[in-house]
């Protein structure tokens, strides 16, 4: 029996680690607690087709994480960077928001976008140059100032948002993998893993141990 540990929502996490951990209980099953990210990234090893390779660089990309990760090999993560302030998810509901969208935002954002076609709008990047980090803080305010201006539409806003969020910081990651020389990919809630020279030691995805996937607990 497995459940996810964290990191996420304490409410969430509270009812369903809880509601796992009793029923291995009841049935006398191990239970593994699984971290939440590494459940995005090891989506790639359920979709048809060739694995992904090691060493693998990953970008999750969620409503609540934006994390650029090299996967060395099975449970051994670095992390290289992620977001300063807002994950893309969370950035792009409340873009959504501004421009009167649906929640969630993402989806709804793209569409507007396609349905306005070309603008001449261009809001910031969430990229920080120089380093592996994001910031979405930027695009947050800019949308803001633009929407009080007045002299865009809706669509033509949605036209200027960055890739829809997690395709900007796709072409990060890309950037990130030319500039090391890294050369493989997959995705996960959005996530993405490539080919990848070792660099430096391992370290742990946020919200957990170095290896929380090893973690059986007997009840």
């Amino acid at each position: 029996m497995a459940g996810t540990r964290g990191p996420g929502l304490a409410g969430s996490l509270l009812v369903g680690y809880n509601a796992a951990k009793a029923i291995a209980f009841g049935r006398e099953l191990p239970f593994i607690g699984i971290n939440h990210l590494e459940g995005h990234i090891y989506a790639n090893w359920l979709v048809e087709g060739p694995e992904p390779e090691f060493p693998a660089l990953c970008l999750v990309v969620s409503g609540g994480h934006t994390d650029l990760v090299l996967m060395r090999s099975h449970g051994q993560y670095e992390r290289l960077g992620g977001t300063r302030d807002d994950a893309a998810g969370e950035a792009f509901d409340k873009v959504g928001r501004l421009l009167g969208l649906p929640f969630p935002g993402g989806p709804h954002v793209a569409k507007a976008a396609l349905e306005g076609g070309p603008s001449t709008l261009e809001l910031p990047r969430a990229w920080m140059h120089g380093t592996f980090d994001f910031s979405f803080s930027g695009l947050k305010t800019a949308a803001l100032h633009v929407v009080r201006a007045g002299q865009y539409s809706a669509p033509e806003i949605a036209w200027g948002v960055p890739g829809g969020g997690g395709g900007r910081a796709r072409r990060e990651d890309d950037q990130a993998g030319a500039g090391d020389g890294r050369e493989e990919r997959a995705g996960g809630r959005r996530g993405g893993c490539e080919h990848a020279p070792a660099r430096g030691a391992p370290a742990a995805l946020p919200g957990a141990g170095a290896h929380p996937a090893a973690e059986v607990l007997h009840r």
